[in-house]
C-alpha cells in the first residue's frame, strides 16, 4: 500500500506531505482544488512522461516521493531484488522518487539508487493501478477489448508463443521482400563482386599483415643508424678498451670480493656488482647478436615498401583501414556466395516462412479457446457487477471471433469485442452502439472492479471513474469500493456524496491564494469535518440544516 505521498513545487502544489491509510479513502474538493493533481503526482512517480512545464514558476524543480509498504508475498519484492535495486534492511518498503527540472529533462530513483524511467514504470505496475475517469471512452477503441480481456487472461504463455511465431514469420517475410528486390540486380552485383574480389585476392591481404610490415620497414629504413649505434653500444658495453663497461665492473667485482674477505659487512656490495657485472656481460652479448643480424637491404625495403603503397591503395579504394582488408575480403566473399545462391535461399526463407505460420496458426487456435474461456469469465462478472450499479438487465458478452487464414500478427488472429443488452429482449450489440455515456461509465467501473476481484495490486486509485451516475447507484459503487478496500488499499477522487460517505478516511483538498500565489492543501477530515464537507457536496456552498442532517444520516448508514 502507499503509505506516504511527498510532493514539492509541483503545479498548485508548493509543499506537501501526506500520510495515506489502509481501506477505503476518497479526496473531495471543489473542481479545480487540484485533486487530479495529486493523482498525476503519484503517476510521475510511477514513470509517466515528466512536464516541464509542471514545475512551479516559482521553483528550479520539482519532487515527488512516493512511500510503499510491502507485503511478504508482494511481486514487487522479487523484482527490486532481480534489479538489485532492494533495501535489504527494510524489505518491507519501498520508496520512489521523481525529480523534474525546470530547464526540462528528470531523474528517477529507486530506494535512494538511480533508476530508468522504464524501471519506475515497470515497478508502479506492480505496485499500484490508476484507472482514470477517460477509462471508459478507451472501451470504444478497435483493440481495447481485446487489451482488456489479454491483461486479464492468465494466458501470458501462449500469448508469448504466438508472438514469436509471428516475429519469425514476419522475419521470413522481409528476408523474402529483400531477396525479391535483389533479384532484378542480382547479375550485376555478381560481376561486381567478383570485380572487387579478383583485385583483393591477387593482393592476398593477410590478418596481422600490415602491422608485420610496417616493423619491418622501420627496421629496414634505419638500418644504417641501427647498425652504427648498436656497433657503438657493444664497444661502451664489453669493448677493446680497458674503461668499456665489462672491464671497469671486472675489476670493480675483483676488489669488493676483496673487501668482503676482510670484512663480511660488504657481501651484498660484492654480490650487487657482481650481478652488474653478469648482466652487462649478457646485455652485450644479445646486441652483439642483433648487430651481426642486422644489414642493410634496399632490395627488400624496395618490396616492402611496395606492398604497403598497394595495400594503402586498396584501402583507399573500399573506404576501409589497411588492416581491415582480409575481413572486407572475407565480407565479399559472403555475399557473393548468398547472391550465387539466391534461389536456395529463397527456399530456405519460405520454409521458414511456412514453419512459423503453421506455429503461428497451431498457438493461434489455442489463445482464441484461452481469450474464450477467460471473455466468458470476464462477461459474467461484469453482467453480475453492473446489476446493482442502475443496469438489473444488462447482459454484457465478451465475443471472440477467430480468423483462421489471417496472417501471422504478434496478436493472434482473433477479433474481440464488448457486446452489450441493457435492455430486456435486446440482443447485445457492440458497445459504441448501444451504451450512453453514463452506462459506459458504470461498464468501465464494472470492468475496473471485476479485474480487481481477479487480481489486486496494493493499491487501486479511482480517478472520478464514477462520473455519469448519482443517487442510489452512486451509493451503491461506494459499498462496493468500500468492500474493496477491505482487500487492498482503494483511493477514489470524487464529487458524489453517496461515494464519500462509504469511505474510512475522507482527505479534503483546497485551493487558496496567499502572498499571490496560488497554493493547494490536503487535510485529513475528523466526522465534524466530514460532515460539513458532505454537506457542501450536498447543497452547494450554503449549508443548512438539512443539508447538515443528511450528511451525518449518510455517515450513520455507512458505519452501520
Amino acid at each position: 500500500m502507499l503509505r506516504h505521498l511527498s510532493i514539492r513545487n509541483l503545479a498548485v502544489i508548493a509543499e506537501l506531505d501526506l500520510e495515506l491509510a489502509p481501506g477505503f479513502g476518497v479526496l473531495t474538493g471543489e473542481t479545480g482544488a487540484g485533486k487530479s493533481i495529486l493523482i498525476d503526482a503519484i503517476g510521475l512517480v510511477l514513470g509517466t512522461r515528466a512536464d516541464s512545464d509542471a514545475v512551479r514558476s516559482t521553483a528550479r524543480r520539482a519532487e515527488v516521493t512516493a512511500d510503499f509498504a510491502l507485503p511478504p508475498d508482494s511481486p514487487a519484492r522479487n523484482w527490486l531484488s532481480e534489479q538489485a535495486l532492494d533495501d535489504p534492511d527494510q524489505a518491507d518498503r519501498c520508496v520512489l522518487r521523481r525529480v523534474v527540472a525546470a530547464e526540462g529533462g528528470s531523474r528517477g530513483f529507486v530506494n535512494g539508487s538511480a533508476a530508468t524511467v522504464a524501471q519506475l514504470r515497470e515497478l508502479g505496475g506492480l505496485l499500484l493501478d490508476i484507472h482514470g475517469q477517460h477509462d471508459s471512452q478507451r472501451l470504444l477503441r478497435p483493440a481495447a477489448a481485446r487489451a482488456l480481456l489479454d491483461a486479464r487472461g492468465e494466458y501470458d504463455d501462449t500469448l508469448s508463443d504466438v508472438r514469436e511465431a509471428a516475429r519469425q514469420w514476419q522475419d521470413a517475410s522481409r528476408a523474402l521482400e529483400s531477396i525479391d528486390d535483389t533479384g532484378p540486380n542480382a547479375a550485376q552485383q555478381i560481376e561486381f563482386l567478383r570485380f572487387q574480389l579478383d583485385e583483393l585476392e591477387r593482393l592476398d591481404p593477410q590478418p596481422g599483415e600490415l602491422e608485420a610490415l610496417d616493423t619491418e620497414h622501420r627496421q629496414l629504413a634505419n638500418a644504417g643508424q641501427l647498425i652504427d649505434d648498436t656497433q657503438r653500444l657493444c664497444d661502451l658495453l664489453d669493448g677493446d678498451s680497458d674503461t668499456s663497461a665489462a672491464s671497469v665492473l671486472h675489476r670493480a667485482a675483483e676488489l669488493a670480493q676483496g673487501l668482503h674477505g676482510l670484512d663480511p659487512q660488504f657481501a651484498a656490495i660484492a654480490e650487487l656488482v657482481e650481478s652488474a657485472r653478469i648482466q652487462t656481460q649478457e646485455a652485450a652479448s644479445d646486441a652483439q647478436r642483433q648487430l651481426d643480424a642486422l644489414e642493410l637491404d634496399p632490395e627488400r625495403l624496395a618490396q616492402v615498401e611496395r606492398r604497403l603503397a598497394d595495400l594503402h591503395q586498396l584501402s583507399r579504394k573500399h573506404h576501409v583501414d589497411p588492416a581491415a582488408l582480409p575481413d572486407l575480403a572475407q565480407r565479399l566473399r559472403t555475399e557473393l556466395d548468398g547472391l550465387q545462391n539466391l534461389d536456395a535461399r529463397r527456399e530456405q526463407l519460405k520454409q521458414a516462412q511456412r514453419d512459423a505460420a503453421a506455429r503461428f496458426a497451431t498457438h493461434a487456435r489455442v489463445l482464441s479457446k484461452q481469450r474464450t474461456a477467460a471473455g466468458q469469465a470476464l462477461a459474467q462478472r461484469v453482467t453480475k457487477l453492473l446489476r446493482p450499479l442502475g443496469m438489473p438487465d444488462a447482459v454484457v458478452e465478451v465475443s471472440v471471433s477467430h480468423k483462421a487464414d489471417a496472417a501471422p500478427n504478434p496478436a493472434g488472429a482473433d477479433s474481440v469485442q464488448l457486446l452489450v443488452s441493457a435492455n430486456p429482449g435486446l440482443p447485445p450489440r457492440p458497445l459504441a452502439k448501444v451504451a450512453s455515456g453514463g452506462e459506459l461509465s458504470r461498464i468501465s467501473l464494472a470492468l475496473q472492479l471485476a479485474s480487481a476481484d481477479q487480481s489486486m495490486p496494493g493499491c487501486m486509485i479511482f480517478d472520478e471513474v464514477d462520473a455519469g451516475i448519482g443517487g442510489g447507484v452512486a451509493e451503491i459503487v461506494g459499498r462496493q469500493l468500500r468492500a474493496l478496500g477491505q482487500h487492498t488499499q482503494v483511493l477514489c477522487v470524487t464529487h458524489l456524496p453517496q461515494v464519500a460517505a462509504q469511505a474510512d478516511t475522507q482527505l479534503h483538498v483546497r485551493k487558496h491564494v496567499a502572498d499571490g500565489a496560488t497554493h493547494t492543501t490536503v487535510e485529513r477530515l475528523d466526522t465534524d469535518a466530514r460532515i460539513a464537507e458532505l454537506a457542501r457536496m450536498l447543497g452547494g456552498v450554503e449549508q443548512t440544516a438539512q443539508s447538515l442532517a443528511h450528511a451525518r444520516e449518510m455517515l450513520a448508514q455507512a458505519a452501520a
